[in-house]
C-alpha cells in the first residue's frame, strides 16, 4: 500500500511543500514498516498511526537538514509552490 505524506516545514522553508510516496507495510506480528525509498529513511512501528507519525517526522528533519545546509533535495518526488492537503483513506 502506497501513502502519499506531506511533510510540513518549518516558517523559514515555507514557499514549496514536498510530497514523497510512503511504503507501508504491516507484518505477521502486527508491527508496522513504513518507507521513504527517495529518502532511504525507514521507521518500526507498534500502529499504523504510529509509523505514519514517525516516518513523517524522518522525512521532515531529513528535508529540513539538507534545505538548511543549501542542498538539494532529492528529485524522485512531487514539490508544488501551493499549499496542498493530502487525504489518505
Amino acid at each position: 500500500m502506497h501513502d502519499i505524506q506531506v511533510i510540513p516545514l518549518q516558517q523559514h522553508h515555507i514557499g514549496k511543500t514536498y510530497v514523497f510516496r510512503v511504503e507501508l507495510i504491516q507484518h505477521g506480528d502486527g508491527r508496522w514498516h513504513a518507507s521513504i525509498p527517495a529518502l532511504a529513511c525507514a521507521i518500526w512501528a507498534s500502529t499504523k498511526h504510529e509509523a505514519l507519525d514517525l516516518i513523517r517526522n524522518a522525512a521532515q528533519a531529513y528535508v529540513e537538514g539538507r534545505l538548511t545546509r543549501g542542498w538539494p533535495v532529492p528529485y524522485d518526488m512531487e514539490a508544488v509552490d501551493t499549499p496542498v492537503i493530502a487525504v489518505t483513506i
